[in-house]
């Protein structure tokens, strides 16, 4: 590698010399293992992952329960419109009963204003008090319908288990199998709290972890509660927010026990520019660049990537060049 990066100087220095030529240049994808905190023999990389949580749905499981569900409704229709017909018999029965009072409340007050004399009537009739009858709305039937079978939308659920969950945390370098590290995660119901019109979660998360038997991680992560909405809890999709909550909390164990005990390939790109040779005048520039691209190629762990050349003429100052030709990000 630093011979490598000994040829990048040198290429560097003679595409500062090539003042007025075209420029042809390279980005190299290239992979270096980033080491844990602690360090595994590559023979002891096994590992278990146990998950105890909240949550154990299943699609089949909702299916299950809604097509459930509708058939229970459509075995209590008969029920429920006879269950309508009464409550509508009730609400007429009410109606005419108010229906009445105001006829005799109305025949009452007109009989008063009638006695008045002229002046009076045209008074209280200036200021709207002329009596006047005002009948209930009187109610109307309406038959309820036929329950419809209709597929749940799995959006409103969390469906997951404590197996899914288990495999959606990968250590870098280990294999599953008889485990040299023990892993187990205790997931805590999801809490929603409001304060001040905003709303707040935690969801108490406990990690131990054994090392050959031993325990050395035994932590609880998440309990302090956090800001997740403006709006109070009544107002927000809960389902929604547990979901976006629960992937945080995956991701953080997956950096976390990586960052402790993973191997992972980490990706980098080098770009390299060099003089397009011309008359053999650059014969030893075009092999270190050759050289340079295929040592770092070596590099990617196996995996192939693909190259992108891209050729750009220009004909500026050396000074534009001197120093900035191998970039690295």
């Amino acid at each position: 590698m630093k011979k490598t990066l000994l040829l990048l100087t040198t290429l560097t220095f003679f595409i500062s010399l090539a003042n007025g030529q075209s420029i042809s240049s390279e980005i190299i994808k290239f992979q270096f293992v980033k080491p844990p905190q602690i360090s595994i023999e590559e023979n002891s990389r096994k590992y278990k992952i146990t998950v105890t949580s909240p949550y154990n749905l299943k699609a089949e499981d909702i299916f299950a329960q809604s097509k459930s569900n509708y058939e229970k409704a459509l075995k209590d229709y008969d029920n429920v419109v006879l269950e309508s017909e009464k409550a509508y018999h009730n609400k007429l029965e009410e109606y005419e009963i108010e229906e009445k009072r105001a006829k005799e409340k109305y025949e009452i007050e007109s009989a008063e204003f009638n006695k008045l004399s002229l002046l009076e009537r045209m008074a209280l009739i200036d200021q709207g008090k002329k009596p006047a009858l005002v009948l209930p709305a009187k109610p109307i039937y309406y038959k309820p319908s036929p329950p419809i079978y209709k597929e749940p939308d799995l959006n409103d659920y969390i469906i997951i288990d404590n197996s899914i969950l288990a495999t959606q945390i990968e250590i870098a370098g280990f294999k599953r199998g008889t485990p040299y590290l023990d892993i187990n995660i205790d997931i805590q119901p999801v809490n929603f709290q409001d304060n001040a019109g905003q709303t707040y979660v935690n969801q108490s998360t406990k990690l131990i972890v054994k090392l050959n038997g031993e325990e050395t991680v035994n932590t609880v992560f998440f309990q302090d509660y956090e800001f997740i909405s403006s709006s109070p809890s009544n107002n927000i999709d809960k389902t929604s927010e547990e979901k976006r909550n629960l992937d945080k909390i995956i991701d953080f164990l997956n950096r976390y026990l990586n960052d402790l005990y993973g191997y992972p390939a980490i990706e980098k790109n080098v770009k390299i520019q060099s003089v397009k040779n011309k008359k053999n005048l650059y014969d030893d520039l075009e092999r270190a660049d050759i050289y340079v691209a295929t040592n770092l190629r070596k590099l990617q762990g196996g995996r192939r990537f693909k190259s992108k050349r891209n050729c750009v003429c220009q004909h500026e100052k050396r000074n534009r060049y001197l120093g900035r030709n191998v970039k690295k990000s």
